[in-house]
């Protein structure tokens, strides 16, 4: 970007390229006509308008602090360039700069909920807002779909107390309640904060990046969160790069196992499936769950390796099972999006199922939520009908995080839905979150298909999703994950316990 583009160079600099804009040729032609013709008192009136109309169209204002739109659209190469000049600036004059990336927490549910129009109205406004909190001098440039970088004008205190206290003035900001489609929305922001003098290099694009890593940090602490970028990574960052390194490894030799989480039939008792869920006994850090080791999978094709030596690991047990006589029902298997757009998963699917001797109406495959926005949603959705053409069950995740896919439901013929921790999380005291979930149950119910709670971890919990009519549960409160050589132990005590209780009919069971 050139230097009259930033502003701040004097009229000469921004002039002289104004003039040069294709639009404002007809003028100039027009100013030597008028010279020709009229003689020089007219073509000096028609130059001063000419002068006039250049000088308040020029991309010089339209790209200042004072005239930006910060939420029109992307554009991450105009932050670098204002941060490249800050830098030279700061430079020269003893000062120093900062670069902070602002984003709302959870900004693919807040576009689930809302929809493209109004995803786009509710960032413009969180752009207005954080404009209106800064000096003029500083300015605001969103550079992707949902963040915005905040670029601090030179000056000679931005230490860490002075940012965190601005952090925590701009998140205020935004926690106002905001406008959009006819109803006030609050939502809350984390931001990475990088100062000049901690930048890896000292230009705007690594300036920039710098206080990305340091956004997405914050975001994968929880809402609201800000994190500062220093050259050292953080433990947590530095644990993933360890684990990336081995699990091509870990897989290749079988140290991920698959483990199974009971789910409970509530109009029954009986075990009415169970969940299989990777686990990794590291030898330094322990135990790691699906969270850890999906975070820290690097992207490639060893996310469909993972999952095909899980599910094969799974489907061996399930035979196991069935040969010895355990009903155990269902087989979920959680599939990441990059594995649903797999072109040859149902194929994948059939051999390995005939591989067991296995039939089809044993497997269900769990559809998460991010899936229904996945870029190849079209491929998503062919896989889901194929895999429920030929007997799998469809489940769907992610309840209450977003718009319901009314088509995929109906194309995929989902069988079941999951209610998300977050929706039973203190289900025996909120009374609102009660009255969704029966609203959940009931149009379930309404649909012919059946409701699963995942994240059950209280009895109280428990007893309030029965009375409110879900019709599975899965969670601590039940049974923690498992491998396969304690589920048969564990399945025989809760069928004993089961046999000593006197059954009371159920409205569903028998």
């Amino acid at each position: 970007m050139s230097r009259w583009r930033i502003g701040g160079f004097g009229k000469g600099a921004r002039l002289r390229p104004a003039f040069l804009r294709p639009e404002l040729l007809p003028f100039l032609i027009a100013v030597a006509l008028a010279g020709h013709w009229f003689g020089a008192p007219a073509m000096i009136l028609l130059s001063l308008t000419v002068m006039s109309v250049a000088w308040m169209t020029s991309p010089a204002r339209a790209a200042s602090g004072q005239g930006a739109a910060p939420g029109s659209r992307p554009h991450r190469p105009e932050a670098e360039a204002v941060l490249d000049q800050f830098l030279q600036d700061g430079g020269r004059n003893g000062l120093r700069t900062a670069c902070l990336v602002v984003g709302p927490d959870d900004a693919n549910a807040l576009l689930l909920r809302l929809g493209h129009d109004d995803f786009e109205a509710l960032i413009r406004r969180i752009g207005a807002r954080l404009h209106g909190t800064l000096r003029d001098a500083d300015r605001v440039v969103r550079i992707d779909r949902a963040h915005f970088a905040i670029l601090l004008s030179p000056t000679p205190h931005p230490d860490i107390e002075n940012m965190i206290q601005l952090a925590v003035r701009l998140q205020a900001s935004c926690e106002v309640a905001l406008p959009v489609a006819g109803q006030s929305l609050a939502v809350s922001i984390h931001l990475g904060i990088c100062l000049s003098e901690r930048a890896p290099a000292r230009n705007g694009t690594a300036m920039l990046m710098a206080a990305e890593d340091a956004a997405l940090e914050a975001e994968a602490h929880g809402p609201g969160a800000i994190r500062m970028f220093s050259a050292t990574p953080p433990p947590e960052a530095q644990r993933r790069e360890e684990l990336a390194a081995e699990i091509p490894a870990a897989i290749d030799t079988g140290q991920i196992l698959a483990c199974f989480q009971p789910q409970i039939s509530m109009d029954t008792g009986v075990v009415s499936g169970l969940e299989v869920m990777p686990h990794w006994k590291h030898p330094r850090h322990g135990l790691l769950g699906p969270a850890e080791i999906l975070a820290a999978l690097p992207p490639g094709d060893l996310v469909w390796k993972l999952t095909d030596g899980i599910l094969r690991q799974a489907l061996e047990s399930l035979r196991t099972w069935e040969r010895d006589g355990f009903g155990t029902g269902l087989l979920s298997v959680v599939f990441p999006p990059a594995v649903l757009t797999h072109p040859k998963l149902t194929d994948r699917l059939q051999w390995a199922l005939e591989g067991f001797d296995l039939e089809p109406a044993r497997l269900c495959l769990v559809l998460q939520g991010d899936a229904v926005s996945h870029p190849d949603e079209g491929m998503v959705l062919r896989n889901l009908t194929r895999c429920a053409e030929i007997g799998c069950v469809i489940e769907l995740s992610g309840l209450g995080g977003g718009p319901i896919p009314v088509e995929m439901m109906r194309r995929a013929a989902v069988r079941r839905l999951r209610l998300p921790r977050s929706l039973v999380s203190r289900i025996d005291r909120e009374t609102e979150q009660q009255k969704i979930v029966a609203a959940f149950a009931a149009m379930a119910d309404g649909l012919r298909m059946e409701t699963l709670a995942e994240g059950v971890a209280s009895q109280s919990e428990s007893a309030m999703l029965a009375q409110l009519g879900c019709r599975h549960l899965q969670g601590d409160a039940i049974a923690a994950p498992m491998p396969f050589a304690e589920t048969r132990d564990w399945i025989e005590r809760h069928n004993a316990k089961l046999n000593a209780t006197p059954r009371i009919p159920t409205r569903r069971g028998g």
